[in-house]
């Protein structure tokens, strides 16, 4: 973490998404294809994933990795990209697409300055990881600054409840597959061993609350100029 191999690929990623953004708004490039073109990197991507996360049963076989299912806050959002490009109906488009600014913006972006797969080039798996985290903080960028979604207090207060309910679905998986030592929306323990806030030095309920803090303090920043800009026009 934060290694010289890691600090070239948060430039690389950086100098790619900007570099993105700017080309959609400077050719006006519908939301239609943006979302097409993200949904075929994160499909290909996905299957990448399996394909690296399979592992021989004992009774024959392969299956994935139970730490690898989707039930981690970057891996759900797949069948949110899915689900804004089949859906016809606008408002319910829109609550998604409100749900993915935060969730996608904030998760990727942090899978990426904590990337749990490690930065070793030589590695395809961190490839994929790297990729795929990529053209989801990309995508969250894009909704939030050209898409310009809805990120009113109503959608404020919406987006915490559903996390809410994601981070009970996650505590419910961490119990359910406690056994292969899942660790979804990192309720159980940290990341990765050794950050300086996130840690289970003063014991996994105060872990607990300052993971649910920084959460909602990342959300409120993510809306706050939006629910401002709002309010005083």
């Amino acid at each position: 973490m934060f290694t010289l191999p890691h600090f070239i690929w948060l430039a690389i990623i950086t100098i790619i998404i900007v570099a993105t953004i700017t080309l959609t708004k400077k050719y006006k490039i519908s939301h239609e294809t943006v979302a097409k073109i993200v949904l075929i990197i994160g499909v290909v991507f996905k299957i990448m994933h399996v394909c690296l996360s399979m592992i021989p049963h004992d009774k024959g076989g392969m299956v994935i990795k139970q730490n690898q299912l989707d039930f981690h806050l970057c891996s759900i959002q797949i069948y949110l990209i899915i689900a804004v490009n089949l859906i016809k109906n606008e408002n319910t488009k829109n609550v998604i697409k409100g749900f993915m600014v935060p969730s996608m913006t904030l998760g990727a972006l942090l899978a990426l300055l904590i990337p749990t797969e490690g930065v070793d080039i030589t590695v395809p798996r961190v490839w994929q990881y790297m990729i795929i985290h990529m053209n989801l903080t990309f995508y969250g960028f894009y909704l939030m600054l050209v898409e310009k979604v809805d990120l009113s207090f109503k959608t404020y207060k919406r987006n915490l409840l559903i996390l809410s309910g994601c981070a009970m679905m996650g505590l419910t998986m961490n119990s359910m597959l406690a056994q292969y030592n899942v660790n979804y929306f990192f309720l159980r323990k940290p990341p990765v061993d050794n950050l300086p806030i996130l840690n289970l030095d003063n014991g996994y309920f105060v872990y607990l609350a300052v993971l649910i803090a920084i959460a909602i303090s990342l959300i409120t920043i993510i809306h706050l100029p939006f629910m401002i800009k709002k309010k005083t026009a």
